[in-house]
């Protein structure tokens, strides 16, 4: 339905925002996931660091969202971030 659209558009918007902001580039975007990649293709020697930020910035405006609504009566489901790290190859196959 378009709600559900239009509610889970907020919620992506204010995800890839949090990630921007901490230097992260979009990843794979998925119905259920939006991937945040950090330390490439631009390094920072920090790039743990802020993934964990933007983690906690994107939760931290869910948090905020997820209010707004309830005081509209509108109910989400449970959203969560997580964090994998290690080395990735990042190539173009042509």
């Amino acid at each position: 339905p378009l709600e559900v659209r239009l509610l889970l558009n907020l919620f992506v918007e204010e995800a890839q925002d949090a990630m921007r902001r901490a230097g992260g580039t979009l990843g794979d975007l998925s119905p259920a996931t939006l991937q945040g990649i950090f330390g490439a293709p631009r390094y920072y020697r920090d790039h743990s660091l802020r993934a964990l930020c933007a983690a906690a910035d994107a939760m931290r405006g869910i948090g905020h969202l997820r209010g707004g609504l309830h005081r509209v009566g509108k109910e989400i489901p449970p959203i969560a971030c997580g964090i994998a790290a290690g080395e990735v190859l990042l190539a173009t196959i042509s």
